[in-house]
């Protein structure tokens, strides 16, 4: 999912997704997953545009809402939007909030 820094501590930590295993996910769902890990790199890269719109068709491609994948999707937009960049560290501000 990218690096988060909880509350009360310097050190982000790398947080990940559990899908399952490899050799159990479809076609689709590994074509999706290279994706988003693309657009995370390349908004770690300073590329908040080019994240944006690879994240945009994954954002609505989906018969399901990804919520991951929206949060970066708008993340992105706004450093797009702002001309910012971002070290992709998800900093907590408060416990149980984002």
């Amino acid at each position: 999912l990218g690096k988060v820094q909880v509350v009360g501590k310097s050190i982000p930590v790398l947080v990940h997704e559990l899908l399952g295993r490899t050799e159990d996910l479809r076609e689709e769902d590994l074509r999706r997953l290279e994706m988003y890990h693309g657009a995370l790199a390349l908004l770690e890269g300073g590329e908040a545009k080019r994240a944006a719109e690879v994240l945009g068709p994954l954002a609505e491609g989906s018969a399901a809402p990804d919520p991951v994948v929206a949060k970066l999707l708008g993340k992105s937009r706004e450093l797009a939007e702002k001309g910012e960049a971002w070290d992709g560290v998800w900093v907590l501000k408060e416990k149980g909030k984002d």
